[in-house]
């Protein structure tokens, strides 16, 4: 019982430390002190509603979805013929399965990713802290997938998540 209140007056200390360097530097570090306010806050900010082309409100999560979709779809640039980057080939030398992914290589990445987790919902901390154990599972399933010239159809999932700019929520240009 003794250790638990310890621990909590540590925990304690260590907030109000933590959150008296944040009042301090808040004028050089606005940034560090909005994302705080952000994660202390119980209201989260959502997507939507939207309007679609016709100025239709869309509420439902999986019409949004396409709503950003089509519009996201338009801004890509379509690469004219002679404007396409030159695509290496075998005949060049280099083929993928030349290419060998070490464990070293795959530790070093795995303590440099992003904050945010992917599809498998795995934060980044979390393999950054088991970057040691999974580097050589993960080499061999790279250099297969090299060798072979196939990649998972795990691997070609993604989370794309809007990220809304300025002005009125409605217009999917706005994210």
């Amino acid at each position: 019982m003794d250790i638990a209140k310890k621990t909590k007056r540590e925990l304690k200390k260590a907030k109000l430390s933590f959150e008296q360097k944040l009042a301090e530097k808040i004028k050089g570090d606005t940034k560090s002190f909005f994302a705080y306010v952000r994660g202390k806050t119980k209201a989260r900010v959502l997507t939507g509603p939207l309007e679609d082309p016709n100025r239709n409100v869309i509420d439902s999560s999986k019409d949004m979805a396409e709503v950003f979709n089509e519009y996201f779809a338009t801004v890509f640039t379509n690469e004219v013929g002679g404007c396409m980057p030159e695509v290496l080939t075998a005949r060049d030398g280099i083929e993928l399965s030349n290419i060998h992914v070490t464990e070293y290589i795959i530790q070093k990445k795995l303590m440099r990713m992003d904050k945010a987790p992917g599809v498998d919902e795995l934060v980044p901390r979390f393999l950054a802290a088991l970057s040691n154990e999974i580097s050589v599972p993960l080499s061999i399933i790279y250099n297969r997938s090299l060798r072979e010239g196939e990649v998972p159809n795990d691997w070609r999932d993604a989370t794309v998540s809007p990220i809304f700019k300025s002005g009125s929520r409605a217009p999917p240009g706005n994210y």
